[in-house]
């Protein structure tokens, strides 16, 4: 009996990969704007924490503060950088993309009441 030498290992089939459907694009690209108008308002009252500041003279500790404040405001970049290299990340790889808008929005609330909390601290 012969037998025929080895070949080559047959084809390994492809690897499944999930469908993104158009309710994930169309949610991510909704969840998206609703961050930008969010990234807006927590800019714009990340700066008025400040403000909280203003009847401080001698009494307040106003480096304490601007950290609250920077705290706030590098919240926003962080998140805004997560949320763009995952709904990239997850657009190539073929994953759902929407939950990162949401994550980006979660860390965006809670760093800006950190901040809030640290500045208050700072200033009573």
């Amino acid at each position: 009996m012969t037998t025929s030498p080895p070949g080559p290992p047959p084809p390994r089939s492809p690897r499944p990969t999930r469908t993104r459907t158009y309710v994930d694009a169309a949610a991510t690209a909704v969840l998206s704007i609703a961050l930008l108008v969010l990234v807006w308002w927590a800019f714009i009252l990340g700066g008025m924490l400040q403000m909280m500041t203003g009847h401080c003279h001698d009494e307040c500790n106003l480096d304490l503060a601007l950290f609250g404040t920077v705290f706030a405001w590098g919240g926003i970049v962080v998140a805004l950088v997560m949320a763009g290299i995952g709904v990239f990340r997850a657009h190539r790889r073929g994953n759902w993309m929407f939950p990162w808008p949401i994550g980006a929005a979660l860390l965006i609330v809670v760093t800006w009441f950190v901040g809030l909390f640290i500045v208050d601290t700072a200033v009573s």
